[in-house]
């Protein structure tokens, strides 16, 4: 029963991992249709800051409040 579980779990953690590229990557391609390959890199920079602070913020979150 473990091992299904930890399967589960992983095919979880995968597809969630997926769907976060593939949503920026879809943020890249408009960045840069729609201003240069510049922006678009700092588009990422930011998406990716914005994943870490929702992560910690859902994870921590009982830990870090005062």
């Amino acid at each position: 029963m473990n091992v299904y579980f930890g399967i589960i779990i992983l095919f979880i953690l995968v597809t969630s991992i997926v769907f976060l590229i593939i949503i920026g990557y879809i943020i890249y391609g408009v960045v840069k249709k729609y201003f240069n390959k510049k922006t678009a890199n700092y588009s990422i920079i930011f998406y990716v800051l914005a994943i870490v602070y929702i992560s910690i913020n859902l994870f921590y979150k009982d830990e870090l409040s005062l």
